[in-house]
C-alpha cells in the first residue's frame, strides 16, 4: 500500500459536517460554531491555511457585530424581527460551506467518509450558543460603565 493510500485511508477515518448541521450550529451556536464547522472540514480537507482565515474572519466578524449591534439604536432594533439576525448569518455561513467544500463534501462521501453526528453538532451549538451569551453580557456591562462615566 502506498503513503498516498494511506493518508487517504487515515483521512475518511475523520468525519466531517454537512451542510444541514452548518445550519443548525450557525443558527443556534452563532458565528463561532458554525466557524468551527467550517474550519473542521478545512482541516479534514488538508486545507489548514482555510481553517486559520475562518477562525480569524469570524472572531474579529464577532467582534465588530457585537460593538455594531450594541450601539444600534433601540427604535431601530425594534423594527428587526428577531429572527432575521440569525438567518442572515446562517444563510451566509451556508453559501460560504457551499462554495468552498460542497464537491469536497460529496467526494469525501463517495470515497467512504463519513458525516459527525447530531448529538456532536448539538453540542456545539450548546457551547456557541454559552460565548455570544457570554459576549452579549460582558458587551452589556460595557455599555453600562460608558452610559454611567459619559454622563
Amino acid at each position: 500500500m502506498s503513503e498516498q493510500q494511506l493518508t487517504i485511508e487515515e483521512t475518511l477515518k475523520n468525519k466531517i459536517f454537512k451542510e444541514s448541521q452548518l445550519w443548525l450550529v450557525s443558527y443556534l451556536g452563532g458565528p463561532l460554531g458554525a466557524s468551527y464547522l467550517l474550519a473542521h472540514n478545512f482541516k479534514i480537507f488538508g486545507e489548514h491555511k482555510k481553517a486559520k482565515i475562518t477562525w480569524t474572519i469570524s472572531i474579529i466578524f464577532t467582534i465588530f457585530w457585537s460593538i455594531f449591534l450594541m450601539f444600534m439604536p433601540e427604535t431601530v432594533m425594534e423594527k428587526i424581527p428577531d429572527l432575521l439576525i440569525p438567518l442572515i448569518h446562517s444563510g451566509a455561513y451556508y453559501g460560504i460551506m457551499h462554495h468552498y467544500q460542497s464537491k469536497k463534501i460529496n467526494d469525501y462521501i463517495n470515497a467512504g467518509g463519513i458525516f459527525q453526528g447530531w448529538g456532536k453538532t448539538i453540542l456545539i451549538s450548546l457551547i456557541g450558543c454559552a460565548i455570544l451569551l457570554f459576549i452579549i453580557l460582558v458587551m452589556g456591562n460595557v455599555y453600562d460603565l460608558y452610559m454611567f462615566f459619559s454622563k
